[in-house]
């Protein structure tokens, strides 16, 4: 749980589905100066999980479940910045 008491959510068999998309809109190398982004998967990324580097995504969710966002970008490896239920270990 976090400071407000909030649980992460974790996948169910028998859970509803949901979808979310993103488009990286720009990189960052140490919070100085950033380089183009693009449409796609993001996994061309060699930075993902480097300490120093952070990644400017526009996310579009096609469904409405319960800290979709957050928990769909944490299972790619790129947990939202400043998230703290999902940028850490499972608890």
């Amino acid at each position: 749980a976090d400071r407000l008491g909030l649980t992460r959510m974790v996948p169910a068999r028998d859970g509803l589905p949901c979808r979310t998309t993103y488009t990286v809109t720009r990189r960052h190398a140490n919070g100085a100066g950033a380089w183009a982004g693009g449409s796609g998967s993001g996994r061309d990324d060699d930075d993902r999980g480097s300490a120093g580097f952070t990644t400017t995504v526009e996310l579009t969710p096609h469904t409405g479940r319960l800290h979709q966002l957050r928990a769909h970008m944490a299972a790619i490896g790129y947990p939202i910045l400043g998230d703290d239920i999902y940028s850490g270990p499972a608890a």
